[in-house]
């Protein structure tokens, strides 16, 4: 190997890895508080968020209707569709309303991924996402001063009934995940337009515009719905902070994304 002037040796940096992340396991190693603060901290979250969970689940379990209120809400729409009826409900259409659970607020697109899961298993609701996420944040190997972090949002209540309702945002979620490897899968953020700002993460690539494009094919069988979709949100009371609650679990992949330990060539 070559010296650099002065004669210098060039610093070999290990595969898959930049200064940064060296930097940050050396801090590691060598302060002892450090470690021990940032483990303590995910730890007490993760405990948090159990704890939350092991109250959360005998509740809903004893309500029944609940667990997974959000996904048999999405399915009986897709169903009323399916079978000739409308989409949204009546009083949705009919005039000014105030938003109330039961009400679907989303773009006929959804169809495209409510329809296929009227006849599929409905573990895979939960399933499918749930593994995108997971599998993409693991790939990130991200750095341990964000572990607190992600162990927060993960006892975030939001997150919690998000997943425990079968609420669509778990799908968001993973697109948002997919797309810290394939950038154009954040363009499928679209199809929950109040977190909309976050399908712009891939907007720089030529692939996402693809996507955008077959998103828009798809809506095309679709236009007389659209037009009842307008009304059903000019109509309603909801406003652009509708989704703010679901931010924190929609911001994980993200932020697990900068904090990668793995460098990513995109």
């Amino acid at each position: 190997m070559g010296l650099h002037q002065g004669g210098t040796a060039p610093i070999a940096m290990p595969a898959g890895r930049d200064l940064g992340t060296v930097r940050d396991r050396s801090l590691w190693r060598r302060h002892a508080w450090l470690r021990v603060t940032t483990l303590v901290a995910t730890g007490t979250f993760l405990v948090l968020a159990a704890w939350n969970l092991a109250i959360l689940l005998p509740q809903m379990i004893g309500l029944r209707a609940s667990i997974g209120v959000d996904y048999t809400i999405c399915m009986e729409a897709a169903g009323r569709w399916l079978n000739g009826g409308s989409f949204y409900l009546e009083h949705q259409l009919a005039g000014p309303y105030q938003q109330q659970d039961g009400d679907i607020m989303y773009p006929p697109t959804m169809l495209w991924l409510f329809v296929p899961f009227r006849f599929l298993p409905a573990v895979l609701w939960w399933a499918i996402p749930t593994a995108v996420v997971a599998a993409c944040i693991w790939r990130l190997r991200p750095a341990w001063w964000m572990w607190p972090v992600l162990a927060f949002i993960l006892w975030y209540p939001r997150t919690q009934t998000i997943y425990l309702y079968g609420n669509p945002s778990l799908w968001v979620v993973a697109a948002v995940a997919a797309a810290t490897k394939w950038r154009a899968a954040s363009a499928l953020v679209l199809l929950k337009p109040s977190l909309g700002p976050f399908a712009l993460f891939g907007a720089r690539h030529r692939d996402w515009w693809i996507v955008l494009g077959l998103l828009a094919l798809a809506s095309l069988p679709l236009v007389g719905l659209w037009r009842e979709y307008v009304r059903v949100v000019t109509n309603s009371d909801a406003t652009l902070a509708y989704s703010y609650q679901d931010l924190p679990p929609v911001l994980a992949p993200l932020l697990a994304w900068l904090a990668r330990t793995r460098t990513d060539p995109r």
